[in-house]
């Protein structure tokens, strides 16, 4: 595939996924000096992310529907996808406020 059809190929959910995790690591770790608890840093570095988030949700859902699966709600996956952002994020910043990393660049 040439790199001009490469760029007009939307991303695939695992591309959002990776693209989300490193959004979720970075703000949580950026945010984890500010005042409040784990969960409320983590659901602050969420709110940075909620596009590409949506974004996951959107193209699993492409995806399924391309290859002829019914996939969930939307809400439903945007949900899990949430859940485990939060997961994610709120260790980020428990890593960070234990002094084990840094800032991501």
């Amino acid at each position: 595939m040439s790199l001009e059809a490469s760029l007009k190929e939307p991303m695939t959910w695992q591309g959002w996924d990776t693209k989300v995790d490193a959004c979720v690591s970075r703000w949580a770790q950026r945010l984890a000096g500010a005042p409040g608890s784990t969960r409320e840093i983590g659901t602050a570095a969420l709110g940075a992310c909620t596009d590409a988030l949506e974004s996951k949700a959107s193209a699993w859902a492409r995806e399924a529907r391309a290859e002829g699966q019914d996939p969930q709600p939307f809400d439903d996956n945007l949900a899990r996808y949430r859940k485990d952002a939060l997961d994610l994020a709120m260790f980020n910043v428990a890593m960070a406020r234990a002094g084990n990393c840094g800032v991501p660049k």
